[in-house]
């Protein structure tokens, strides 16, 4: 049995017909100019062998299909104007919907004389439109834009709700605010810091753009303030600056600005309990400031140097940028700070500058000097396990481990089939996030050990957040962001079930009633 498929592009219309033998090839003959097949720039099928296509120059044909007659009739049935160029087509029995390269997007009626399309309203998004997707009734349609944005229209009016606004630049960083159930910030690298909130559910999920504050310098972290002074966030920038901003009336605003390190701020911490921000930057300072006055209270020029001569390995040949920092749950009284090639655990520095070291991790010497220069690494805490964190390196070649920092031992490791670049632990320590090199999201569940891929971005996954309720996990790529439902992720694949990529099963238990034992030792 044959199968039969039509694409489109610079060189018009192509008909392929798959047989068991071969694959054939037909041009149908659309429209041409001197000669030439015009080039087709956007492309709907319907039922009974009917498919719509757009040409350059605006017009917009019927081409009607037979298998013994490639090309039984084409008829035009609406005309953008000669400027035009159609990015994307949609229809209905009874509708049709166009977008354009410029912005624009039209609906027409099917229903008029003779087969021509009656255009009924006109209206323009932010952006050349990159695809459509009309509901089964024909009454609502959902249009993308390349800025980013995604759009509601109503028809046939055209009415026009933005659902989501993305970023014009790549997302470097999301957050989520731990006392306001469905609220989280974006960064990114065009410096521009967005608070949102969410509402519905994973698949229906839509986000509401409650401020944006804009840095000339690209924003690289941010974090929202702890209960009762939640509406707040502050954002730490590339040019080694902070700023606070207040979210407590319509017009959110800038509470202060100060330019606290010598290189891009890679984390922001807020104390859980006391009016201090840490903060930290690649060159590897830490700083301690007042939340109120944006007076510093303490500076580390290093942790190393804080440290004493022992307190980190030094690695020659290699980049020593500091790469991630993490605080602890509950009283903060920790802090993880994770480089390429090693990780440490000291005392946060909240009261003076000097730290003690109380836990450290080196990668193996002699790894792959090729590896890409913007892969980084990554650090979390795990809630709920006061001696967990889980770190994660492109030396360590796609595994993160699970390391106890109160013995200095790696628990596990979790192996993973793309380099890790981003990673997030959801709020009651159940699931873990891993955001893949290649554009896929891994979602583990520790105590079993079963992870699942989830697919959907294509380049990859810079920033990973769970929501407040651990639920929902937000994934964002470029300027793109996804919502996922947690749930019903962890049925193992045979891929795991025959190489066993992850065997926690007991081991991950025995850690979590050792862990518990030694707390309620002390």
């Amino acid at each position: 049995m044959a199968v039969e498929f039509v694409t489109a592009g610079d060189d018009g219309l192509l008909l392929w017909t798959l047989r068991s033998d071969c694959l054939e090839l037909a041009h149908l003959q659309v429209a041409q100019e001197a000669g030439l097949p015009v080039p087709c720039t956007a492309l709907a099928c319907e039922g009974e062998g009917t498919i719509i296509t757009a040409v350059a120059g605006g017009a917009i044909y019927q081409v009607s299909l037979r298998p013994s007659d490639p090309c039984v009739s084409v008829q035009q049935v609406a005309d953008m104007g000669p400027d035009a160029r159609v990015t994307a087509l949609v229809l209905s029995p009874s509708a049709a919907v166009v977008g354009t390269r410029s912005g624009a997007v039209a609906s027409f009626g099917r229903e008029g004389a003779l087969g021509v399309w009656q255009r009924r309203q006109d209206v323009s998004v932010d952006g050349p439109v990159t695809s459509l997707s009309m509901e089964p009734s024909g009454e609502e349609v959902v249009a993308s834009s390349a800025s980013a944005s995604i759009w509601y229209l109503g028809l046939p009016s055209l009415s026009r709700v933005p659902l989501v606004a993305g970023h014009s630049g790549c997302i470097t960083g999301l957050a989520v605010a731990p006392d306001v159930p469905g609220m989280m910030a974006s960064t990114a690298d065009d410096g521009a810091l967005r608070v949102w909130q969410a509402h519905g559910s994973a698949g229906h999920a839509g986000a509401e753009m409650l401020a944006e504050f804009q840095s000339p310098a690209p924003c690289t972290a941010s974090s929202f303030l702890a209960a009762p002074d939640y509406e707040g966030v502050v954002a730490g920038y590339a040019d080694g600056s902070l700023r606070l901003f207040s979210l407590r009336s319509k017009e959110a605003s800038l509470k202060w600005a100060t330019h606290r390190h010598s290189s891009s701020v890679v984390a922001v911490c807020p104390h859980p309990s006391r009016p201090l921000l840490l903060s930290a930057c690649a060159g590897g300072s830490l700083a301690v400031t007042a939340r109120v006055s944006s007076r510093m209270v303490v500076y580390v020029d290093s942790v190393s140097t804080a440290a004493g001569p022992d307190g980190l390995p030094v690695w020659s040949g290699r980049e020593r940028a500091l790469q991630d920092v993490a605080l602890s749950w509950g009283s903060g009284s920790m802090v993880a700070a994770a480089w390429t090639t090693h990780f440490v655990v000291f005392t946060a520095p909240w009261e003076e500058s000097s730290v003690t070291i109380i836990s450290k991790f080196c990668c193996e010497e002699g790894g792959p000097g090729d590896l890409s220069s913007d892969l980084p690494a990554c650090i979390a805490f795990v809630p709920r396990s006061p001696r967990s964190l889980v770190y994660a390196s492109p030396l360590l070649l796609g595994k993160a481990l699970l390391f106890d920092y109160r013995r200095s031992t790696v628990v596990r490791q979790i192996g993973l089939t793309q380099m890790v670049r981003c990673m997030s632990i959801a709020p009651d320590g159940r699931h873990y996030a891993f955001g893949g090199q290649r554009g896929s999201v891994f979602l583990v569940d520790p105590l079993t050990g079963v992870w699942s891929e989830l697919s959907g971005h294509t380049s990859h996954v810079g920033a990973l957040a769970f929501s407040s309720d651990g639920r929902h996990l937000v994934s964002a790529s470029g300027s793109a962001m996804c919502v996922w439902g947690v749930a019903g992720h962890f049925e193992p694949t045979q891929e795991q079930l025959v190489l066993a990529k992850i065997d926690w099963t007991g081991a991950m238990s025995d850690s979590i009633r050792a862990t518990d034992q030694g707390t309620r030792g002390r």
